[in-house]
């Protein structure tokens, strides 16, 4: 069993229930029905800093929910990758680099604001891990 896949796949799998709660939270805070979040640590690390700003909202649905569907395909991936399909990585790899872009987008947009959600830095930390992963596993696949 690749060692590197299990990895990439624990990890976005993790990524995936992260994701799950952050949407769940920026829902209810943008319905008023919660007013903190347990990632509030300070005015700097603040998940519901971050989600009552206009910039973690795309079409009125927060850029977490997004996550939710970016994350279950790199589950599916490598799992398809552990058992079938032996040229996944190069999709892995594609995938990883478009959400290191959208997630340096949201980055940007949270060095504007001065504050942080930490666990969406934790899913930049997870697609950054999962990218070179997929890119040291490619280019032995090359090999």
């Amino acid at each position: 069993m690749n060692k590197k896949l299990l990895a990439i796949w624990i990890l976005s799998f993790i990524a995936s229930l992260n994701a799950s709660y952050l949407t769940y939270q920026a829902f209810q805070i943008k319905a008023k029905l919660a007013s903190w979040s347990f990632c509030d640590i300070s005015n700097t690390f603040s998940c519901t800093s971050v989600f009552n700003n206009d910039f973690a909202w795309f079409w009125n649905i927060p850029f977490s929910e997004i996550a939710l569907i970016v994350y279950p395909i790199l589950v599916i991936l490598a799992i398809s990758w552990l058992k079938w399909f032996k040229n996944a990585s190069k999709y892995i790899l594609a995938l990883s680099i478009w959400w290191l872009i959208f997630n340096g987008y949201i980055i940007f947009n949270e060095f504007q604001i001065g504050s942080f959600c930490l666990l969406c830095l934790i899913c930049t930390w997870i697609i950054i891990i999962n990218w070179i992963l997929a890119f040291i596993n490619t280019k032995q696949w090359k090999n």
